[in-house]
């Protein structure tokens, strides 16, 4: 039976990561983008 576990992006990079486990294999699937610096307020 497959697995997958979701991990958010964070800061500057929208999307994220899925972790999927199957048969003892993992693969890290990062879907994040960089949407540029943040601007000090």
């Amino acid at each position: 039976m497959a697995k997958i576990t979701f991990y958010g992006g964070v800061g500057t990079v929208t999307g994220s990561k899925y972790l999927l486990e199957h048969n003892g294999k993992k693969i890290l699937v990062d879907c994040g983008l960089f949407q540029g610096l943040k601007r000090a307020a």
